[in-house]
């Protein structure tokens, strides 16, 4: 028993290994649609940072996370460093966007709120939740391919499950065979590899139960105690 435990221990910890590798979280852009271009309307979902102090202290300044915002995305409107970082971005796609002091908040007025953030470097934590491109809705452009990609990653979750689940079997009883003691009258026989089912309630000695079946052949008890 105290073997068998052993096993499936091991095989549990196999599994969470292999699984956690195996299953990486990633975010696959649409192919459809062009990115944001300028001119563009996109909803936005962001995350604002900096570090106020330079002493890895970061400060949130700006967030829009639930429901987004939604951005004509042409130079003027956003600062220069947030505006490029956006061109060319995908529904579906996260960026951190790191913007430098040049292009960020340069030349602000005095008593302005955004006096703060001059010459700081800000950082974006940005997704894209859709785009509009002149009359195309590129949030639905690509559902086909969307559907494809969805049914392949889940074919491709389900063969790594059963890929896992193949290996910690393997495992299991390739640790069981290895901590399971061999059947004492076999092996006095010369067959070594016939794994015990149990032991003698009496004499302690581990036999298959065959060997068994007409009492221990060590000392003719008849108490089996199974592994």
């Amino acid at each position: 028993m105290k073997h068998t435990n052993l096993s499936i221990i091991m095989s549990i910890i196999i599994i969470v290994q292999l699984f956690s590798i195996s299953t990486p979280i990633s975010v696959t852009a649409y192919t459809s649609c062009d990115g944001i271009e300028e001119g563009d309307v996109a909803l936005v979902q962001y995350t604002g940072t900096y570090d106020p102090d330079g002493d890895g202290e970061f400060e949130e300044f700006d967030r829009h996370r639930d429901n987004g915002a939604e951005f004509t995305i042409e130079p003027g409107r956003l600062i220069d460093g947030f505006y490029n970082g956006l061109l060319g971005m995908k529904v579906g796609e996260r960026k951190n966007i790191i913007v430098p002091p040049s292009q960020g908040y340069v030349n602000v007025p005095p008593g302005s709120p955004q006096e703060k953030f001059e010459g700081q470097t800000l950082y974006f934590d940005t997704y894209i939740v859709s785009i509009i491109q002149g009359e195309r809705d590129c949030d639905g452009a690509n559902s086909g391919d969307s559907f494809g990609n969805q049914l392949a990653s889940f074919f491709g979750y389900v063969a790594g499950i059963l890929v896992i689940s193949f290996i910690a079997i393997y495992f299991y009883y390739s640790l069981q065979k290895q901590t399971t003691p061999k059947c004492e009258h076999c092996s006095s026989e010369g067959r070594n590899d016939v794994p015990s089912e149990g032991k003698c309630g009496k004499c302690g000695q581990f036999y298959c139960r065959k060997s068994f079946s007409r009492g221990c052949p060590s000392c003719t008890a008849n108490s089996f105690v199974p592994n």
